[in-house]
């Protein structure tokens, strides 16, 4: 990529800057259709105005979306006055409401999860396929020594990607080689207000209070520019890492169509400690239906007990991150814990189910759909003469006609007797919400902002 020019630390960001940040995390389609985060805060506002001049040099359209978390009072008042200060320059923005309990402990991740959502579903729903978001480099050393707090690995201390790859959209974080000063004093200079979030300020949460450690540690020369520095190096080894657990997860992993995976142990036992933890991690986030990967600990105690097992010749089992491990001949078996209930989200014009089968069909059909518990698929028998546990169909959905008979959507072809009424037409497919192949680390290098 091309290098921007040494910036002092109180100028604006320009507008040839901006480009070649924007140039970093493409391409983009022809006329593309844009999506930001703003909460009116300096950071988020002004990247807002940097995309709004992009779009207008390069086509396409951009929509700023406003969370309303509703956690705090006068928050809704704050959402309307940003949609009104974005509404007269001419930027289109839409307000996003949010049903958060101001009491929930871990509040500020809570709502950063639910903006997420929101922001993605409202995404996925508009075909949207770039979400930009407007954190900086204060953010991501903040980031990284939160992380190293909580004792992370590479992936924690490689910090935020500037590029984050989801099922059908892209998260983009372009200014996170840019200080906050910056983006104050790009704001200043074209003479806009932005909104001061007083929880920014409530030393009850953990970040907040880092954020007040940080000019003290710069002191002793862990500054900010450094820390950002050191996430940049750890997303580059993140991305060495990535490629070697790709190649081992090829020799090692096969997922099924059903919903379950099949583990070899031998290339894992022969691979380096750190790889197979990720090829494990991975494989259960997949298919668990999970956001988030099972703790450190929790990993390496699996992986030992399985290298032990097998030393000894006792069959392997196990329970992590809502998955059994089950040992079966040479293969180890990793399908998902017997549900009692399932989750059902809607996305689009597709629903998802337990955070793993996406359905599509008839809405009060699907909102029919329960676990499989002990019903049987109706090649039951094909499983068992391939030796198959049984337990992998457990939590698979189902729906259950009148006289007690049950369909599997995920194997439609198979039944016959229920695909013939209109009202059982559903299709179920394995589509976890990180998938097994998700996409690699994103980072920017030699940006010297």
């Amino acid at each position: 990529m091309r290098l921007a020019p040494s910036i002092k630390s109180d100028s604006v960001v320009s507008n040839e800057e901006f480009a070649i940040l924007m140039e970093a995390v493409g391409p983009f389609e022809k006329a593309p259709h844009l999506a930001v985060g703003c909460s009116g805060g300096a950071d988020s506002l002004a990247l807002t105005l940097l995309l709004d001049k992009w779009i207008k040099k390069n086509g396409g359209q951009l929509t700023a979306l406003i969370v309303d978390h509703k956690i705090r009072i006068g928050s809704s008042d704050e959402a309307a006055l940003v949609n009104e200060w974005l509404s007269e320059i001419g930027i289109r923005s839409e307000i996003l409401r949010a049903n958060l309990n101001g009491n929930k402990s871990s509040l500020q991740d809570v709502a950063r999860s639910e903006r997420y959502r929101l922001m993605g579903t409202w995404s996925q729903e508009k075909g949207v396929l770039h979400l930009f978001i407007g954190h900086h480099k204060e953010d991501q050393a903040e980031t990284l020594f939160l992380n190293l707090m909580r004792g992370s690995s590479v992936d924690g201390l490689s910090g935020m990607a500037s590029i984050a790859e989801r099922d059908a959209f892209r998260i983009l974080r372009p200014l996170l080689a840019i200080s906050k000063s910056r983006l104050v004093n790009s704001l200043k200079n074209e003479g806009r207000n932005f909104v001061s979030d007083p929880s920014n300020e409530n030393t009850v949460y953990k970040r907040v209070r880092i954020r007040a450690l940080l000019p003290r540690l710069a002191t002793e020369g862990g500054t900010t520019t450094r820390l950002f520095k050191v996430a940049e190096r750890m997303a580059e080894a993140r991305l060495v890492l990535e490629k070697e657990t790709a190649e081992l997860m090829a020799k090692s992993v096969a997922v099924l169509p059903e919903g379950y995976a099949r583990l070899y142990p031998p290339p894992l036992l022969e691979s380096s400690r750190e790889i197979a933890l990720r090829v494990l991690a991975q494989v259960l986030r997949t298919i668990g239906g999970k956001l988030h990967s099972p703790r450190s600990d929790q990993l390496i105690a699996c992986l030992d007990a399985l290298k032990l097992n097998l030393q000894k010749g006792i069959k392997f089992y196990r329970t992590l991150s809502g998955c059994q491990l089950c040992e079966q001949g040479d293969t180890i078996f990793i399908v998902r814990e017997k549900l009692s209930r399932a989750k059902i989200i809607k996305v689009g014009d597709k629903w998802f189910w337990d955070g793993r089968f996406a359905v599509s069909g008839d809405a009060n059909t699907v909102l029919k759909l329960t676990p499989a518990d002990s019903c049987r698929p109706p090649n039951f028998k094909e499983y068992k003469d391939s030796k198959v546990p049984f337990s992998f169909c457990q939590a698979m959905p189902v729906i259950r006609d009148l006289d007690g008979g049950v369909l599997f959507p995920t194997l439609i072809d198979m039944n016959t007797k229920f695909t013939k009424r209109n009202e059982f037409r559903l299709k179920a497919v394995f589509k976890p919400t990180r998938p097994l192949s998700a996409a690699s680390f994103g980072l920017v290098t030699n940006y010297r902002g």
